[in-house]
């Protein structure tokens, strides 16, 4: 194993935890960058963090039956940044991004045979300007495919 490869963890166990526990599930940075994209370009009709639908989507178009999940890099193993694990209980953190890809491939056939459209998108994704354009492109067009989006886009937004 080369040295590059070992990522040494300059934090207690104690302190690692307690850093690892503070990590928030909703209104991050990411999601919040992404609410505000959706909103400058004009797109309409979403909610945020719906309890309700299954898997709590960070976006959801209720009235069209799409879900949108911002998947972090580090928590459902990107495989573009491809996040170096902790080095103390590594087994616990395999285990613990395998979890959270199964469960996402399973809410995603869940809300799929009932008719949602699910989309999920690389926090690394929203991040980036061109990434974030193509996601915005992306949802543009889901919405547009999808029964009845009248009242998705605000008046000032072409309907490309």
């Amino acid at each position: 194993m080369s040295l590059s490869c070992v990522m040494v963890d300059n934090l207690t166990r104690d302190v690692r935890k307690k850093t690892m526990r503070a990590v928030k599930g909703k209104s991050t940075r990411i999601e919040k960058r992404l609410f505000a994209l959706l909103a400058s370009a004009g797109i309409r009709g979403w909610k945020k963090n719906v309890v309700a639908i299954r898997g709590k989507p960070d976006i959801a178009f209720t009235e069209h039956r799409v879900a949108i999940f911002i998947d972090g890099c580090f928590w459902h193993g990107c495989p573009v940044c491809a996040k170096k694990l902790p080095q103390t209980n590594r087994r616990y953190w395999k285990r613990k991004i395998k979890r959270n890809i199964e469960i996402a491939e399973f809410t995603n056939r869940h809300l799929r045979r009932r008719g949602w459209r699910v989309v999920r998108v690389w926090g690394h994704d929203v991040e980036r300007g061109d990434g974030a354009t193509k996601i915005l492109d992306r949802i543009h067009r889901i919405l547009l495919v999808r029964e009845n989006t009248r009242g998705i886009f605000s008046s000032s937004q072409d309907k490309k």
